[in-house]
């Protein structure tokens, strides 16, 4: 990700594999808790609380057809 350019580099972060890349590198490579990794944490469980809320809004809406 680092090489891409700055405007590939920003639609990367938007999506969860680039937090989920640099979480489990920070946690293999460098040693660090969970304070170091908070963010992308962070940025994953909002992320899966998102995706579940569409799928169940999805799901209503499908059963009411």
């Amino acid at each position: 990700i680092d090489m891409l350019p700055s405007y590939l580099r920003n639609i990367a972060y938007a999506f969860p594999y680039a937090h989920t890349i640099d979480a489990s590198r920070a946690i293999l490579i460098r040693g660090v808790g969970l304070e170091a990794i908070s963010s992308d944490v962070l940025f994953l469980v909002g992320w899966a609380v998102g995706i579940f809320a569409i799928g169940v809004i999805m799901f209503r809406r499908s059963m009411r057809s």
